[in-house]
């Protein structure tokens, strides 16, 4: 591994020495990947960004010259706390390998800086085209001063508790202020639920934090990393191809051991405490599908039971047909009892998860604000006349999916009265054959038209955080096109003959 936080030159940064350090993996010393011998990296490394510095499908690639190379600079470096000013060879002429090699020198600075801490590594890829910078945040002080900076969500020891005198609250209360305490030593998991907090320098101090788990880590390094940088900046201009979160060789194996990752053990009953073993390398929202997952196929083996019975009484017991759509109803009936006893009880559940990971009020808390977002914007006359703007164009699109079918279906209906006239200058039989494909003709033009238009409207508004805009987008076009698609059948088969 080379030295921290590397300064190079364009010819440096493509001649990177590929240095490798012997560590293991499940107690091997390399591991054989498509045919060739690799050397894990061992230890914690929470990001790792790929810089180009060859093409072998294009060689003349990285010589040719940036468009806008001072447009993709202040799309990549924020210029928080005077961070990320442009140096004089970014201009119009730089070639993409000199843009990249002042790319990386600009970013490693920021983050070897003191405004991250982080540690930054280098490691040339298997067929020398790409070079690796690894960032790891190993620094406790740089740690604890990350996180009280920012305000970052941190779970209280068990301990913690005992200075207060009380009991570490568990998901089976006893009553009185006690709790029933269950251990899984297999997979090493029990039902406490300390509570979660701001971190504070002082708290740690005092050893009443609990330590921060890889998806914490990994979150936190990337809040602070998209403070300075914008990571999507960076592989819009071309300077790095990909990003990603790093595995733990180490965390790997122990899920391995327990069973979680174990290809041989692709199917099995679903254990109650599969996500708590998730929860800490992959984090709460991995871990919120997998908890998901194995109550709905659990819950799912009652109606499977029930499904099979009627199966067979439908089909090999001799029951009539009256019989068999009573046997119908009643399971129909069943299966909404079921549907509505399952989502009341898997809210309950899911309640439970939230207070024991910590996932009250999550978005505010670790969701990373978008670059377009503007809090002196926010709740101005101009954002609400944005916004409702947006929800009146969602009214115009349902009306006109109103008014066409009505249009085309009464059209279609007096060419039937009159079948020797015309209509739009055809025979009324051949419009009342062509006229019913108008109506799925206007369905794929208008769901077109709308989800451009609304995602493109979407994107533009003061929405803080990723999840707030995927919400907005999902329920305006969900709106929109449940009309759309569904409205036309709708009228034609509950509407249309009672008029």
């Amino acid at each position: 591994l080379s030295c921290m936080a590397p300064k190079v030159s364009p010819r440096q940064l493509e001649s990177m020495p590929a240095d490798a350090e012997t560590g293991t993996l499940l107690n091997k010393d390399a591991i054989t990947l498509m045919g060739l011998k690799v050397t894990p990296v061992t230890g914690n490394v929470h990001f790792v960004f790929v810089f180009k510095i060859k093409d072998h499908g294009d060689p003349t690639a990285m010589t040719k010259e940036v468009a806008n190379p001072d447009v993709l600079w202040k799309g990549i470096f924020r210029g928080t706390e005077g961070t990320g000013k442009a140096p004089p060879e970014i201009k119009k002429g730089i070639t993409q390998l000199n843009f990249n090699a002042a790319v990386w020198k600009e970013f490693t600075d920021i983050l070897s800086s003191k405004h991250c801490g982080f540690e930054c590594q280098k490691r040339e890829s298997i067929d020398g085209d790409e070079v690796l910078l690894t960032v790891t945040l190993s620094d406790p002080q740089a740690l604890a001063e990350l996180a009280d900076f920012e305000g970052f969500r941190a779970k209280l020891k068990p301990e913690a508790y005992k200075g207060a005198k009380v009991e570490c609250p568990t998901d089976y209360a006893k009553g009185h202020g006690q709790f029933e305490l269950l251990k899984d030593e297999v997979y090493e998991t029990t039902n406490l639920q300390p509570a979660h907090v701001n971190f504070t320098k002082s708290l740690k101090e005092q050893g009443l934090i609990d330590e921060f788990q890889p998806s914490d880590m990994g979150r936190l390094v990337r809040r602070r990393i998209e403070t300075y940088v914008s990571m999507n900046g960076l592989v819009n201009s071309g300077a790095v191809v990909k990003y990603f979160p790093a595995h733990n060789w180490e965390d790997l194996d122990k899920l391995f051991k327990k069973g979680w990752n174990d290809p041989s053990s692709l199917i099995y009953w679903p254990r109650d405490n599969i996500a708590d073993i998730v929860l800490p390398y992959f984090g709460a929202e991995t871990a919120f599908m997998f908890h998901w997952l194995n109550a709905f196929t659990k819950s799912l083996s009652l109606p499977a039971a029930v499904s099979t019975v009627t199966f067979i009484l439908r089909n090999f017991a001799g029951l009539t047909v009256e019989q068999k759509h009573i046997m119908s109803m009643v399971f129909s009936f069943f299966l909404m009892i079921w549907s509505s006893w399952f989502i009341s009880s898997y809210e309950h559940a899911k309640n439970l998860k939230v207070l024991k990971w910590g996932m009250a009020n999550f978005n505010d808390a670790y969701a990373m604000v978008r670059k377009q977002f503007s809090d002196d914007y926010r709740g101005t006359f101009k954002e609400g006349m944005q916004n409702f703007l947006h929800w009146f164009l969602c009214a115009v699109f349902i009306l006109e999916t109103l008014g066409v079918t009505y249009l085309i279906s009464n059209s279609r209906h007096e060419a039937k009265l009159n079948p020797e006239g015309t209509t739009l200058g055809l025979s009324n039989a051949t419009y009342v054959l062509g006229a019913k494909y108008l109506i799925t003709v206007n369905i794929k033009i208008v769901d077109q038209i709308w989800t451009r238009l609304s995602v493109f409207l979407t994107e533009r508004e003061n929405h803080r955080t990723v999840q707030d805009l995927k919400a907005s987008m999902v329920t305006k076009l969900f709106v929109v096109k449940s009309v759309v698609f569904y409205y036309p059948f709708a009228y034609l088969i509950l509407i249309k003959p009672y008029e």
